[in-house]
Parts: C-alpha cells; structure tokens; sequence
C-alpha cells in the first residue's frame, strides 16, 4: 500500500495537463491532452491497512481518472476477510465513496474474477469514465481463487476447509477462461489441449536456456576462484582450504551462486595476509573487482546520477549587506509572523 499515494500524483498529471492546455502541448511526451488513467492493484487484505483509504480519500476529493482494481480471494495471509475487514467486503466499506447525483466521488464495481465477459465488461465501463470524465473507480473483483497459500511456500490446506478448496478447483479463473473459450467455439477443447502441452514445453525449454545464460559469466568467475584456491593448495598449508574448495565443488552442481565463491575468497584472503605471492595479488584484484561490480549492480541509481543531480549543482553562498541595522530577532518574528 505505500505505493498508493504515487498513485494520486500520477492520476493528478493527467488532469493538470487536461486543465491547461498550453502546459500539455508542451509536454507530448508526458501527455496525450490530459487523457491518461493511472491504474493500480491490490489485494483485499492489504486495503485494510496502509495507505489505502488515504489515497482513495485524496482521489475522490481531486476527481483524478484512476482505475483501482482491489483483487479479492477472502483471505490474507491465512486470515479470512471477516477477521480483518468490517463487513468482509471492501466496497461495501467504500459505500459512502460512492458518486452522488452531482458527479462527485467514485464509480465502484463488483465482478467475479472467474467471469470473463464480465470483467470485460467492467473494465471497459471502468476505462471509459476515468479516461473521459476523469470519473475515478475502483473495481472490487471477487470470488478469486489461490493455486497455493499466500506464498509459494506456504499451504493453504492447512486454514481452509475441503468445501472452500474444492469450490476454489472449480472455479479456478483459468478453468472457468478454458470454459469459456470452448463453449464460444473460439476453439476445441483438443486444441487448448494441445497448446498447453506445448506451451509447458516450450517454457521448460526457456527456462533451461535462461539458466544457462545466467550461469555462464558466474562460471568463468567460479572457474577463476578455484584456480587460484588450488594454487595455494599446493603452495600452503591452509587446514580449512580443502573443505572450502570441497563445498564449492558440491553446491556448484546445484547452481554457482556468486556469494558462495566470493564468501570463500574472502576467508582465504584472510589467512594469507601476511603471505607475498601472485595468488594473493590475483584473489585480491578478484575481490576488488567483484565488490566494484557489485556496487554498480545493486547500489547505482539510488540517487539521481545525472547532470541534474542536485549533488552537481554549484554552490551559490549567500550574500549579506555590511551596513544593515541590527535587529532583535524576535523583533522580526513578531513582525512577520
């Protein structure tokens, strides 16, 4: 939810744009006339917390063209929509959001997740008054469903009863747009039959692909680390070297992950401080190298890195009169404020 308030300034562009022409002429690539809508998606539990009802408040009071859909499977993480949310329905709680005769406040929906000519539907109403009217609305789709728990990891057996897991197989959205296909003879059930095969094929071919690619520069540094551990091997009498070049070995044919091979480069580098020889010169560049590499692939672009950064302004010191009359400052405090 902290992602909401953006979503009252980028949905407050647009109309500022709609409102002054002259500012929106001069900005085509930020506007097409003030007729963008910003979306946004959330889940049901996380609208009873956060900066949601914040944002809602500030939309309806800006009358900005926003699209919300609030994505409703009855639970949160294991707790169930009457544990968390008054009524257990969120737009019956955004009842009073709702537009009067005047105009003001928003459009709201309700839409079963699992009908698909429905949502297409609402979703077309929905776009047409935020894009024209700048009416905003907030669509509530419910009866969703969950492949799993909250998370991948996570077991939704385990808080909800036969009868709900059962209902949830059955109306399963994707089972219910496989319906839907077939009896509108966009095609047969042989035919998805035969594209899911190949589909699952074809992902398990990229997937294997992408790890592949992904691996490969880690190998050449995996590679590179081990070629200087099995130097010092010969070279030194480390007691831990061999076990740390065995884990290695063992975890690389699970995947070569580049914190396993730089965690051991800096235990080696440790013990071999005192030592002068190319293997440390090399671990050392390694470790150097990586750590510089590291900074541009996880810290670079925290702050503005260009030539409008306010880092590289110049600085303007203040300038002051010499011959000023000298006065209290609560004089001016009480003057001016």
């Amino acid at each position: 939810t902290s992602q909401f308030p953006r979503l009252v300034g980028l949905a407050q562009a647009s109309k500022v744009y709609r409102e002054n022409a002259t500012l929106a002429k001069n900005k085509p690539k930020f506007t097409n006339g003030g007729n963008e809508v910003a979306f946004a998606t959330i889940g049901n539990s996380s609208c009873a917390e956060g900066h949601f009802f914040e944002a809602v408040n500030a939309i309806g009071v800006l009358q900005v063209p926003v699209v919300i859909s609030v994505w409703d499977d009855d639970y949160g993480i294991s707790v169930a929509n009457d544990l968390q949310m008054t009524k257990s329905d969120v737009s019956e709680v955004l009842k009073g959001f709702q537009r009067d005769e005047k105009g003001e406040g928003f459009e709201i929906m309700k839409v079963k997740g699992w009908d698909y000519p429905a949502l297409i539907d609402t979703y077309e109403k929905a776009e047409k008054l935020a894009r024209e009217e700048h009416i905003p609305c907030i669509i509530h789709v419910v009866e969703m469903t969950q492949p799993t728990g909250h998370s991948t990891s996570g077991s939704h057996e385990r808080y909800k009863s036969k009868k709900r897991l059962q209902w949830e197989e059955d109306f399963d959205c994707i089972k219910k747009f496989r319906e839907w296909i077939v009896e509108s003879k966009i095609a047969t059930k042989e035919e998805l039959d035969t594209i899911l095969s190949e589909v699952k094929e074809f992902v398990k071919a990229e997937k294997k692909e992408a790890w592949k690619v992904y691996q490969a520069p880690l190998k050449a540094e995996w590679n590179e680390v081990l070629e200087i551990l099995t130097s010092l091997k010969e070279k030194l009498n480390i007691p831990e070297l061999d076990g740390w070049i065995t884990d290695l070995k063992q975890t690389a044919m699970f995947g070569i992950f580049r914190r396993d091979y730089l965690s051991v480069a800096r235990k080696v580098m440790a013990k071999i401080t005192k030592e002068e020889m190319a293997e440390k010169s090399k671990l050392s560049q390694f470790i150097t190298k990586i750590n510089t590499e590291n900074k541009q692939r996880y810290n670079s672009k925290l702050y503005n890195e260009t030539a409008t950064s306010a880092r590289k302004v110049a600085e303007v010191l203040p300038t002051y009169d010499t011959d000023v009359e000298r006065v209290d400052a609560r004089i001016i405090l009480r003057d001016n404020f």
